[in-house]
């Protein structure tokens, strides 16, 4: 099988982890690391066994198709351009950046350089969301009235003021731009409406953190579907999407979807559906894209919508 060639940028925190995903792929080689911490990334090469890269400027000159991206989101636009320049496909981690003029800068320019951009939503490509997509076009439960959504974790409670989820400046909407626009990918995903209004009320009283903790987002989308998003930074780990339509509902969670229609509940188990399955399709899907040039399922376009829904929401009820 061909294998697009890719090295890493950022492998400290989540980066560490996602390089061991991105070994398990049957369609990726990563051939090179690269990170500011010399003595990490050093570690983290021989732990991979792919060659250490010593400066931005080698990463970038590597023998390589792509460059995944696993940085602060302050960095992201920088580092897209640097990598365009560079002819290098690209995924970055959502969200594609911090504001609105510098995801549009980017997209432009990666069409400029002709290089693919992808953008890291990893939750559409979890089976139990193909599932209730399929039962969602199937018109199971008619048609979509009204979603509402949840993903929460505690994370806030450990960071500290030398992590840039800390501040509002490097991460606005604290956990809204980190999980909640998560959701809201999906949410395009499983209905293909694109959002045309949103609002939100967020608060930062939980934690000493310069930022903030919980938020929720009231989106009308076409077709006149309204959603709800909230998400927090200090509740347990939470990653609920339900949906009703006006013949029935689908309540995802875990890794069931349950179907209730005529006042009955379906089950239906979707087997090996984890974190780790839905980020080795979204990369492999981004290698895909590489070996058959093609458009990237989450493109800069899409990674562009679900941050307008974020900070639109954050300018009407932010602090």
């Amino acid at each position: 099988m061909d294998k697009a060639k890719v090295i890493q940028i950022g492998m400290q925190g989540f980066g560490h982890y996602i390089s061991g995903i991105v070994q398990r792929c049957k369609n990726i080689e990563l051939v090179g690391v690269y990170d500011i911490n010399k003595s990490f990334m050093e570690e983290a090469s021989k732990a991979l066994k792919v060659e250490p890269l010593y400066t931005l400027e080698e990463a970038l000159a590597c023998k390589c198709d792509g460059v995944i991206l696993e940085v602060p989101n302050s960095v992201h636009a920088e580092l897209v351009k640097s990598a365009a320049a560079a002819r290098k496909h690209i995924f970055v981690e959502k969200p594609i950046t911090n504001s609105i003029e510098d995801a549009e800068e980017i997209i432009r320019f990666c069409k400029d350089k002709n290089v693919l951009l992808q953008v890291g939503h990893s939750m559409r490509f979890m089976g139990k969301y193909h599932k209730a997509k399929e039962l969602i076009d199937n018109n199971t439960i008619g048609r979509v009235v009204l979603i509402e959504a949840n993903y929460s974790s505690q994370r806030a409670k450990k960071h500290t003021s030398d992590t840039w989820r800390y501040y509002r400046e490097t991460c606005p909407g604290g956990p809204m731009l980190q999980l909640g626009i998560h959701a809201i990918d999906t949410i395009y995903y499983l209905t293909g409406c694109k959002p045309v209004q949103s609002c939100g009320i967020f608060t930062d009283d939980f934690t000493p953190t310069q930022n903030e903790d919980a938020g929720v987002i009231i989106m009308k989308m076409e077709k006149e579907i309204l959603a709800y998003i909230g998400s927090s930074y200090v509740s347990p780990t939470t990653e609920s999407i339900v949906i009703y339509g006006d013949e029935g509902k689908l309540d995802i969670k875990d890794d069931t979807v349950v179907l209730n229609k005529n006042g009955h509940n379906k089950v239906i188990e979707i087997p090996e559906d984890n974190e780790n399955s839905s980020y080795i399709k979204q990369f492999e899907s981004f290698a895909d894209s590489i070996l058959n040039f093609r458009k990237p399922e989450v493109d800069g376009e899409t990674g562009l919508q679900n941050l307008e829904v974020v900070l639109t929401a954050l300018k009407s009820g932010g602090n």
